[in-house]
């Protein structure tokens, strides 16, 4: 079966209600699909309406130089990196063609997939997960700079032009459905954030990520004795440093018979 092409796709924004088309905002991996029972997505926002919620209050580590708050001699505010320019709403909403560099799964999605249900606007708890799961979201988004996100989609909207006059929509498909499992360590995500939001050693309202890192070291160490584990490793051996490093491999992976 021949997968569709995202360049035929447009929807409705779920924040300022726009009518957009692909290129032009974000859509959710699963914007064709069903994810099962009665949650169907079609999950469009655009860049600036996909932001961060209020619910929680998440610390975001900005570069005081980007901001333009270093504070010179005479006390005027100096701008040591003149080719920027400061980006307050960096880390808070996401942009267009994030699409194109992170796979985008909304939080309704992750949030379907992590409770097999959608969120009950009743539900204290449930708002806050949702307020989690966002941030995990534009965290991967924003692993990305602002500046690579807009080079890129330039670059894509160039080739689907060029592309018009021999009539072909370019190689953009459609990625295909989200697993019904947490394929991407989502759950992982949002226990670090949780712990990042208690009491530090050095701040009241936040620990260092030195010291949340820890939650993603107790998952991965109780994945290692997991029976779905590779049963095969191979050793890689850089002889001009004299450092060697293992590879997991597949369980058939160099299998004798």
């Amino acid at each position: 079966e021949e997968r569709p092409r995202c360049t035929s796709y447009k929807g409705r924004c779920k924040g300022c209600l726009k009518t957009i088309h692909w290129l032009q905002g974000l859509f959710c991996t699963n914007f064709a699909w069903s994810l099962g029972g009665s949650h169907s997505c079609q999950g469009v926002w655009c860049g600036s309406c996909y932001t961060s919620d209020d619910s929680h209050k998440f610390f975001c580590q900005y570069d005081e130089r980007e901001l333009h708050e270093v504070i010179g001699a005479n006390g005027e505010k100096m701008n040591l990196w003149k080719h920027k320019s400061p980006d307050e709403r960096q880390f808070l909403e996401a942009r267009d063609g994030d699409i194109l560099l992170s796979p985008f799964v909304c939080h309704e999605c992750i949030f379907f997939i992590l409770k097999r249900r959608s969120p009950s606007g009743n539900s204290r708890a449930d708002e806050l997960l949702v307020s989690v799961i966002k941030r995990a979201v534009l965290d991967s988004l924003w692993s990305r700079a602002r500046s690579n996100v807009r080079q890129n989609m330039n670059q894509v909207l160039a080739n689907i032009k060029n592309l018009e006059a021999y009539e072909l929509a370019g190689p953009y498909y459609d990625p295909g459905r989200t697993p019904l499992y947490d394929c991407c360590g989502w759950e992982c995500a949002v226990s670090f954030l949780i712990n990042t939001l208690g009491q530090g050693t050095y701040f009241e309202c936040h620990k260092q990520y030195d010291t949340s890192r820890h939650v993603k070291g107790t998952v991965a160490n109780f994945e290692k004795i997991s029976f779905h584990l590779p049963e095969t490793r191979l050793a890689w051996v850089d002889e001009e440093n004299g450092k060697s490093k293992e590879i997991p491999q597949g369980r058939d992976f160099l299998s004798v018979e």
